[in-house]
């Protein structure tokens, strides 16, 4: 919904930021005389009035005379300029000339605060004590040095922040402190402007605290109504009415905020009237009433294009936070732990490749049981080992090859010269029997225990693929738009729903994704389509109908952007001799992130026995990806139940087609599967693979080639069913005939097609999915 009229600010935005770079010396120049001229113009007590030595102290070299220059005029308009505060000017200007260049960068805030401090005392100092020395005139002085002191502190830090081209919501604590401290100060200056008896600095302050209680609620509300409140009582006793005023002000605007302007204004003024009658002095309860009557018009006209941008920050925690810190965090711990479980998985290989080098059936290890449990024993062992040790071991060994092909042995299998010989030959008999069936039986759960940690191993890997997946889905993701936010948080309570934990993200291609999670409520699901509307008025985009899924008490909401394409599926089925069970499964789907998915499966064979292999195989894959897992993961974790499922074999091929709706861009993942066609721009191509099914071998993967689809084009998906007679010709000329029409007509017509062309006498479940590109909507 981005129109020419915003396209038209932008363009305004950008000439004035031209504008500014073109002519920074002079913008400079303005900037500091204008900062020095409000410090200047900042009176607390009657009297005090260093904040001027603070602008002037913290300011650069090179932009100290501009600042000068503001800081002597504002002293002049406030009637403060008093040889003393010149002269401190003075003493700034020749210790920043002399010494800072010869201060370090990291320690010139500290340079700045010791250089106000210092001119303040000493000058303060030379015309206190020439009237006499007293305590009340020292005090005086060390609390003026130390105000200068403090504030020149938060103007060092607050221009350092800015000068980070930091914004508000990534501030830290000690930041929003200085930039409340510095607003302060300047406000004190504005309050000292009046029209007809009216601040113009209170006004301000009524306007800045009708914001914040709007978009921060009570608590930022209450806070910025006692700090704004705390300042300006300092211009006299008569002032300190306006603690209670602004504070009980802030409070009760916020609290009302759910009922928009109207509800934070009406609170505001009622509280304020309120607290100048009880504690208020007469002479100022008039003026400060028209001042926040002023105020309040102000906050109920501004347009809500300017309120949303000064109130980006003051968003609280049931907005998702945009902290650059915090996605950086979770994506490392994401990246460590994929990282991790993929070495978990390197090393179980590892070793179980170099045990499995001895695995098997242990044929030495019988005939030395044997030999140790019957011929140790023997009295004639010295006949039999000694004196005819090679016709004895060949006897066990033409025994033990025996054993390989037929169990268990009898006499009949032991050589003549040997059953002639041994006194104890069924005993023999009875030993190598027993101990190969030990051997066997070992052998075989050594087999098994090794599959069943080649099914851990794969579904260690598949879990490590799944969080880099998620860690690369977060990278994806540039910002959190907390200012749109706000608005999609007014626009869901303007309807009636209590909101929960609210997110407008922006990926790295500009789309936007609305989570937004509210209580049961509202208006309900007949005003879904009004919803919709108010929250792309509210966003500026054009967003589908939003999905919604329970999640405890809350129900989210979703909202995703209209996709440049859309995308006309059709599917059909003929089941083998047309019974009531297909061997063949398909799913199809959006994942709400602008991709269409379309997945086919063919389980081995027909029947019941196939359809449940191919059901499981689709469905599963189908709920991974909408978990949110790769295909790389969601395939390793298919193949693994496919695997483990019985003892029999259990196989499927999986055939996957992924297009992006707002690119064109058509993946397709083939496992086992057959060839997928394409028509693009009148011209048809297919797909082909040689990749094995799931289920058969541990470590199968996908198969993957893309193309870029445009408006018109066609996406044809089939079983092998429809190629079983190896002819691709026909497809072609159906394909290439296809005029208009919808996605399930074709699909039908594959389908009928390939079971009339069935004549070589066998059959086979026939699937055929169709899928049709056309603009979105």
């Amino acid at each position: 919904m981005k129109n020419t009229q915003g396209v038209l600010k932008n363009g305004i935005k950008l000439k004035i930021k031209n504008i500014a770079k073109e002519n920074e010396t002079i913008v400079e120049f303005m900037l500091n005389a204008f900062v020095g001229l409000l410090s200047s113009c900042a009176v607390v007590f009657s009297s005090l009035s260093p904040f001027g030595l603070c602008a002037l102290a913290v300011t650069e070299s090179k932009n100290i005379l501009p600042a000068l220059c503001g800081v002597v005029l504002g002293y002049v308009l406030s009637g403060q300029a008093t040889m003393r505060y010149i002269a401190a000017a003075a003493l700034i200007i020749g210790v920043k000339w002399l010494v800072e260049p010869y201060i370090e960068k990291p320690k010139r805030m500290l340079f700045a605060c010791l250089t106000a401090f210092g001119a303040t005392l000493v000058t303060g100092l030379a015309v206190y004590l020439s009237d006499g020395f007293t305590v009340f005139n020292v005090v005086m002085v060390l609390s003026e040095s130390l105000l200068a002191l403090g504030a020149a502190f938060f103007f060092a830090r607050t221009k350092y922040f800015l000068a980070g081209n930091l914004t508000l919501k990534n501030a830290g604590g000690a930041d929003i402190c200085s930039i409340i401290v510095s607003l302060a100060v300047l406000l004190i200056a504005l309050s000292r402007v009046t029209i007809q008896s009216v601040s113009v600095g209170r006004v301000i302050a009524v306007l800045a605290i009708l914001i914040c209680a709007r978009y921060g609620k009570e608590a930022v509300g209450s806070i910025v109504g006692i700090s704004t409140g705390t300042a300006l009582c300092m211009l006299g006793s008569e002032y300190g009415y306006l603690i209670g005023a602004y504070g009980l002000g802030g409070l009760l605007a916020g609290v009302f905020s759910p009922f928009g302007r109207l509800g934070c204004s009406v609170a505001f003024i009622l509280a304020n009237a309120a607290a100048s009658v009880i504690f208020g002095n007469a002479e100022v309860i008039l003026p400060g009433l028209y001042e926040v009557m002023a105020g309040t018009i102000l906050f109920m006209v501004l347009p809500e294009s300017i309120l949303g941008k000064l109130s980006f920050s003051l968003s609280q925690n049931e907005l998702a936070s945009g902290a650059a810190g915090i996605k950086s965090t979770v994506c490392l711990k994401l990246d460590l732990a994929s990282k991790a479980l993929g070495d978990v998985c390197k090393s179980v290989e590892t070793v179980s490749q170099k045990l499995a080098k001895g695995a098997g059936c242990d044929y030495t290890s019988v005939c030395t049981k044997t030999t140790d449990t019957v011929c140790r024993k023997c009295g004639l062992r010295y006949f039999c080992w000694d004196k005819a040790y090679n016709e004895t071991m060949n006897a066990y060994n033409d025994m033990i090859s025996f054993l390989k092909d037929k169990q268990p042995l009898t006499r009949e299998d032991v050589p003549d010269y040997f059953a002639t010989r041994c006194c104890k030959l069924s005993e023999v008999l009875s030993v190598m029997n027993s101990t190969f069936t030990e051997e066997k039986t070992s052998a075989g759960a050594s087999k098994m225990v090794g599959n069943v940690r080649s099914v851990v191993v794969d579904q260690y890997d598949g879990v490590a693929k799944m969080l880099n997946g998620i860690c690369k889905e977060l990278e994806e993701t540039e910002f959190f738009d907390n200012e749109t936010a706000l608005k999609v948080r007014d626009t869901l309570q303007s309807f009636g729903f209590k909101t929960g934990a609210i997110s407008c993200q922006i990926d790295k291609f500009g789309r936007m994704t609305v989570d937004a999670c509210v209580k049961n409520g509202g208006e309900g699901g007949g005003a879904t389509v009004k919803l919709t509307k108010a929250v792309c008025e509210a966003c500026d985009r054009l967003f589908d109908l939003p999905s919604f899924s329970p999640v405890g008490d809350f129900y989210k909401f979703s909202f995703y952007e209209k996709a440049v394409y859309c995308v006309d599926v059709g599917v059909a089925q003929i089941s083998y001799q047309n019974a009531g069970v297909c061997g063949d499964a398909f799913e199809s789907f959006a994942d709400g992130k602008g991709r269409t998915h379309l997945i086919i499966s063919d389980g081995m064979g027909n029947g019941t026995r196939a359809a449940i292999d191919g059901t499981m195989a689709a469905g599963l894959l189908s709920q991974l990806i909408k978990a949110g897992f790769s295909f790389d993961a969601a395939l390793k974790i298919v193949n693994s139940a496919l695997l483990v499922k019985s003892d029999e074999e259990s196989l499927a091929t999986l055939d996957v087609c992924c297009f992006d709706m707002f690119t064109g861009r058509a993946e397709f993942l083939k496992a086992g599967a057959a060839p997928s066609f394409i028509r693009k721009n009148t011209k048809v191509g297919r797909v082909e693979s040689s990749s094995m099914p799931v289920g058969i071998l541990h470590g199968v993967s996908f198969e993957k080639s893309s193309i870029t689809l445009n408006e018109g084009d066609i996406v044809l998906m089939i079983s092998d069913g429809v190629i079983e007679t190896g002819s691709y010709d026909w497809i072609y000329a159906e394909l290439e005939s296809f005029r208009p029409g919808s996605a399930q007509q074709l699909a039908e017509k594959i389908a009928s097609q390939a079971k009339a062309r069935r004549y070589d006498g066998h059959e086979d479940d026939i699937t055929v999915m169709a899928a049709l590109v056309s603009p979105g909507v």
